[in-house]
């Protein structure tokens, strides 16, 4: 019997892989990676950090998309035709604008934007 394998696992697994290198720096100290680093990388116009935003970005939804469905519970509900560029965007606009997210971990301040930016009008699954 071969192991079952799909794209989409190994596909999160390479997202979360590229978007962790957004933020490793060489010789510097261990730092927390924080909404502000998310603001700063997603605004900028270089090709590599701006693609480094999309899949950091991209990797947070996954992950969060992921606990909501073991816990059959729902955070946040993209639209169906949204790109990764407009979900990076309006995400690093909402922690600029939110001051109290600045110094927060990043991935926690992702997940509070799409929370507040897309939220389900269901809050669990099948209610």
């Amino acid at each position: 019997m071969s192991p079952r394998t799909t794209a989409a696992p190994a596909t999160k697994m390479l997202g979360l892989l590229v978007a962790a290198s957004i933020f490793q720096v060489a010789a510097a100290p261990p730092t927390m990676v924080t909404g502000a680093d998310v603001v700063r990388v997603c605004r900028t116009n270089t090709l590599d950090e701006r693609t480094y935003c999309f899949a950091y970005i991209a990797g947070v939804n996954d992950a969060a998309s992921d606990i909501s469905d073991a816990a059959n519970s729902v955070t946040h509900c993209l639209p169906e035709r949204i790109s990764v560029g407009q979900v990076a965007r309006e995400v690093a606009d909402y922690i600029a604008r939110r001051e109290d997210l600045w110094a927060a971990r990043s991935g926690g301040a992702v997940v509070v934007a799409l929370h507040d930016l897309y939220p389900c009008e269901q809050s669990t699954f099948g209610g």
